[in-house]
């Protein structure tokens, strides 16, 4: 489905942001909990694996914002040259 509206590819954008920062940190907490209870090592993998899969979501969502900034600003220029 292409959205075309500006606000509403905003908040997709938006949604989707959220939601890869949440899967992915929340999935890696419960992960290293669960590790660090398995092998006694309470809070390496906790801490290792919430910081890993923060860092990998900030840049799935920086190449996410590049990736929609392009796609609005060529949208921008297709619509100016339309007038």
């Amino acid at each position: 489905m292409k959205i075309t509206n500006l606000p509403w590819k905003s908040l997709n954008l938006a949604f989707s942001m959220v939601g890869i920062l949440l899967i992915l940190v929340l999935g890696a907490a419960f992960l290293g909990r669960w590790l660090d209870n398995r092998y006694d090592s309470a809070p390496w993998f906790f801490i290792g694996l919430t910081l890993a899969a923060f860092i990998v979501a900030n840049i799935f969502i920086i190449m996410k914002s590049v990736k929609a900034m392009s796609e609005i600003e060529k949208d921008n220029l297709k619509n100016r040259d339309e007038r």
